[in-house]
Order: structure tokens, then sequence, then C-alpha cells
């Protein structure tokens, strides 16, 4: 049986979200702010008091 030679690499944080393909996290909110408009939205995701996402 082979032994495979592959080296054990601990993946730094960048390289773990391009494979995850994380995004920021946006957990439902009472009110954000749209980037694009500045117009004040109510539950919705994003940044309490912050932008939407």
């Amino acid at each position: 049986m082979k032994k495979s030679n592959f080296q054990k690499k601990r993946l730094s944080k960048n390289e773990l979200k391009e494979i995850k393909g994380a995004r920021p996290v946006c957990p439902r909110v009472i009110s954000c702010i749209d980037p694009d408009t500045g117009v004040e939205l109510y539950g919705v995701t994003g940044v309490q008091d912050g932008y939407c996402c």
C-alpha cells in the first residue's frame, strides 16, 4: 500500500475564506442603513445601527 506524501499545512484565514466562499456574518437586525441609497431598512440582515449586507 502506497503512502501519500502530502504535506499537512495549516490554512490561513484568507485561504479558508476562499474555500468556504465566506461572506461577512449578517444576522437579522432591527434596523440598518442601505449602503447604496442611505435609506434605513428594518428587519433585514446587516449590522445593527450600521450597514445592511
